[in-house]
């Protein structure tokens, strides 16, 4: 019976004992936060990884898309696909590098350590690619600025070519305007080829960047067909001007052998002499009037592309002629005193073609567009020998004219030429002095031109590219007012016969280079200007995206700062445990030592930890007395004497009533379960102490017996 009750007894303990220290010890609910907490954390593993893995991703594929091959044909294409290009991987890039990896696998944070290496160096390669195809880009907008300016130039070099052919289709042109000719179409043939050369240059560079080119080409063809008429005009004219030349050549020979007929005649009439010692000049008259005859036949040959010149017509070589045949058919002084007059009328009309020989020579100095400054001036020097010299001396001639009526035919003649001579010679001096002043301001305006193009290039090459106002102000104060500049010199050059001078082509290319210049530090400038604003934009949305992320930081901070607080307050009104407290711990870390609650929680922490610590002596200490009970609830051999049972029983109560105190020493821990096990573990040993002691009395008792 008393088997049965310290059995019954152990067994109630027992149970009681395993329940306490197992299911009242919390484990239960705290794997169930544990587990909790775990999947809340697998969650935002599971999105951090999987939004990394997809932007590892996206970035392969934007990867794949750099390394493509670069169309440079389309810099400008290109350069806006690649621009959207870099703005989309580096919008990738910055969203995988805010990811946080530090609780990714390895094997995932390489790769996106690679991922970002790799859109780095493609990053840096679109930059590049950009760079390079801005440079192409400017390479064919210069082409195409030549291309332009090229066809600008051969508008106006054409313009000389168009009017020589178009005067000589319309009708033949002077002889004097047509040696004038002869001297410009061969310049501007070598204009022209000149022009084709640089054509043909440009075509080919057109070319190598697959650029039209089927204008320029045109062109070429063009220019090369007004190089034919012009040249097919320039050998009819050459062989005009031979012809007229020939023909002015012989009425030059009959006017000499006119003057000897003069000179002869009146040497013979002022001897005394028999008529027929006239016979020979008779005779040589005849043969002149045969000359004049086939000269004026030839004459009135017209010229293929030029008019016959008045030098060449010898009517008035046959008048005078017939006048001298009539004179000599006179009574001998009255022939005598005609044949004077004949010398007077020949030595004017010499003096007359010596002045007007002078003129032309001049006036040709100053139609040579060759002619420098000091050969102009020279020319003037002859004019004025003219006025000085050669025009007096026609006065002298002219005032040996008799003042009679037969002569005033002559007379009225000589002073219409004389008018004419000095008309020309007044216009000749007036042109000339026109050029050499137009020469002059030419050379002045282009050094001041020049000069000015010098101190625009300096302005511009100083300007900071950021100063966008001050180089459009260079612009409108400086280039813009060079148009009307431009307007004098090409007046001035045409002016001065000069439209050729290689100052002008210079000055051309210089203005040329110079607007260039300003275009492009204009695109430089806007470009700055809208990389500064990008550049703002990007730092402003940064600023916005870094507010948002510390924001979201912050949001995520403080969520997980109160996750932890909620786990710690779980956790300490949680059954005692001692696996909670490095829980606790670990979620007490995550807040900041200065926040308001870190002292209440940690202080509750402190006070679990504490009780866990109590709970842990209190267990050890009734582990001791359970440890002390067990042998008094085991059952002895049922052979032995009751004597020795009686002992055994006695031993017993003794260490069970040693126990006692010490239990009863354990303090209340003031956690329900732990004390009520206390408070079973006393009224087990109290009950097994009695159930002891009235088997003892009943040993007692029965060993009286």
């Amino acid at each position: 019976m008393s088997e049965l009750i310290f059995s019954e007894s152990f067994s109630a303990f027992s149970i009681a004992f395993l329940i306490l220290f197992f299911s009242s010890s919390g484990s239960l609910s705290v794997g169930f936060l544990v587990s909790t907490g775990a999947l809340a954390s697998s969650d935002n593993f599971e999105s951090s990884s999987t939004s990394a893995l997809a932007d590892v991703d996206e970035l392969s594929k934007l990867s794949d898309e750099a390394s493509a091959p670069v169309d440079t044909k389309k810099p400008k294409e290109s350069m806006n696909y690649l621009a959207a290009l870099l703005k989309n991987l580096r919008d990738k890039l910055d969203s995988l590098k805010r990811i946080p990896t530090d609780k990714l696998p390895e094997e995932e944070k390489d790769k996106i350590k690679q991922a970002i290496e790799n859109a780095e160096k493609d990053s840096e390669k679109i930059n590049s690619d950009i760079e390079n195809l801005n440079k192409e880009q400017k390479i064919i907008d210069n082409l195409l600025n030549d291309k332009s300016n090229l066809l600008d130039k051969t508008l106006l070099l054409l313009v000389d070519a168009k009017d020589i052919l178009r005067r000589y289709n319309e009708s033949p042109q002077p002889y004097e305007v047509a040696v004038k000719d002869l001297q410009n179409i061969q310049p501007i043939i070598d204009n022209l080829n000149k022009l084709i050369d640089e054509s043909n240059d440009l075509v080919k560079s057109l070319d190598d960047k697959q650029l039209p080119s089927v204008d320029i080409m045109d062109s070429v063809n063009y220019i090369n067909r007004k190089i034919d008429h012009l040249k097919e005009l320039e050998d009819k004219i050459k062989d005009d001007v031979k012809n007229e030349g020939n023909l002015i050549n012989d009425k030059e020979i009959i006017n000499e052998n006119l003057k000897d007929i003069i000179n002869r005649a009146n040497d013979i009439l002022s001897k005394e002499t028999n008529p027929e010692d006239l016979n020979d000049i008779q005779k040589d008259i005849s043969t002149l009037q045969n000359k004049l005859n086939i000269s004026i036949d030839d004459s009135e040959v017209p010229l293929e592309v030029i008019q016959h010149s008045p030098d060449s017509d010898v009517w008035d070589l046959k008048d005078r002629l017939d006048e001298i045949a009539f004179a000599l058919a006179d009574q001998k002084e009255n022939a005598r005193k005609k044949m004077e007059l004949q010398k007077i009328a020949s030595d004017i009309s010499d003096k007359v073609k010596e002045i007007q020989d002078k003129i032309k020579e001049a006036e040709i100095v100053e139609s040579n567009p060759n002619s420098s400054t000091d050969e102009l001036k020279n020319a003037l020097d002859n004019l004025e020998n003219i006025k000085s010299n050669l025009l007096p001396k026609l006065d002298e001639e002219f005032n040996k004219l008799p003042i009679t009526p037969e002569v005033d035919g002559l007379r009225n003649k000589t002073l219409e030429e004389q008018a004419k001579l000095v008309e020309d010679l007044n216009n000749a001096e007036s042109a000339i002095n026109e050029r050499i002043y137009s020469i002059d301001e030419l050379g002045d305006l282009i050094a001041s031109a020049d000069m000015k193009l010098d101190s625009i290039n300096k302005k511009l090459d100083e300007t900071p590219l950021s100063y966008l106002d001050e180089i459009l102000k260079i612009e409108l104060e400086d280039i813009l007012p060079l148009n009307s500049v431009t307007d004098e010199i090409n007046d001035a050059a045409d002016r001065a016969n000069k439209k050729h001078l290689p100052e002008l082509t210079n000055f051309a290319s210089k203005l040329n280079e110079v607007t260039q210049k300003l275009g492009d530090r204009k695109k430089q400038a806007e470009d700055v200007i809208e990389s500064q604003r990008k550049a703002a934009e990007e730092l402003a949305e940064a600023e916005r995206k870094a507010a948002e992320e510390l924001a979201e930081a912050e949001r995520q901070a403080a969520e997980a700062q109160k996750q932890a607080q909620d786990e710690i307050e779980k956790l300490v009104v949680a059954p005692i445990n001692e696996e909670n407290v490095p829980l606790i711990e670990e979620q007490l870390s995550k807040l900041p030592e200065n926040s308001p609650v870190y002292e209440e929680l940690k202080k509750k922490a402190d006070d679990v930890k504490d009780k866990v610590e109590k709970v842990k002596n209190i267990k050890s200490d009734l582990s001791d007395i359970e440890n002390t009970m067990k042998p008094a609830v085991e059952i002895k051999d049922e052979g032995l004497p009751l004597a020795e049972k009686v002992k055994d029983t006695e031993e017993k109560l003794t260490k069970l009533k040693d126990a006692r105190p010490k239990l009863l020493a354990i303090t209340w821990s003031g956690v329900p379960e732990v004390d009520e096990e206390i408070k079973k573990k006393q009224q087990e040993l109290d009950d097994l102490i009695k159930s002891l002691e009235e088997l003892k009395k009943k040993a007692d008792e029965v060993k009286d017996k």
